[in-house]
């Protein structure tokens, strides 16, 4: 994205089981703030940010979505698109499995984390991706979050998420770097 003149910023957050994942959508959150507040300086064009994610990141970015940024003193419209790539919406199958043992969920937790429980708090466009050769519930958690946020999902072709076919979980990745591909051009819309 940097050769096509947009400005990139990459954040870093810690990992569970060091952290839980309400800590870790924190720090994202904090991050996010520190660049609105102190990009420029920096030489960040600030006014027009889009928020991508892949797997983990994926939740990040519907978590971001779903921040009320005006109660931190951001104006939320200058978040104008987001990219969810291969996220994890609903953390509530996540108790079931071997992984809570790392990412230290309850029910509670796990609900107060799941962006298809939460609404959308800013009206930017969000790209719900998942490659379509992924596991089942990799595709089903786009679907959920499509379905949960009709208002701001970004329509495509299909009338839903974005499922490329013949792609997985991280081959997906290696279409966002390709600008001839779909989720590319999809992406960059987003900067309007």
């Amino acid at each position: 994205f940097v050769e096509y003149g947009f400005d990139v910023a990459v954040i870093n957050y810690d990992l569970c089981p060091n952290v839980d994942i309400a800590t870790i959508v924190d720090e994202c959150r904090n991050a996010l703030q520190w660049v609105v507040q102190n990009g420029r300086p920096h030489g960040l064009n600030i006014d027009r940010i889009v928020i991508a994610g892949h797997s983990a990141g994926g939740h990040l970015v519907a978590m971001l979505h779903a921040t009320d940024w005006k109660s931190r003193g951001i104006n939320p419209d200058v978040i104008v698109g987001g990219a969810g790539i291969s996220g994890v919406y609903d953390l509530q199958p996540l108790l079931m499995t071997s992984l809570n043992a790392d990412l230290r969920l309850d029910e509670e937790s796990a609900k107060a984390s799941s962006p298809v429980l939460l609404q959308p708090m800013i009206r930017a466009p969000l790209l719900i991706a998942a490659g379509g050769e992924e596991t089942s519930e990799f595709v089903r958690q786009s679907r959920l979050l499509w379905d949960a946020w009709p208002g701001v999902a970004r329509p495509n072709a299909h009338g839903g998420p974005m499922l490329p076919e013949g792609i997985h979980h991280f081959s997906v990745l290696d279409r966002l770097a390709d600008d001839q591909d779909p989720l590319f051009v999809e992406t960059v819309k987003l900067f309007g």
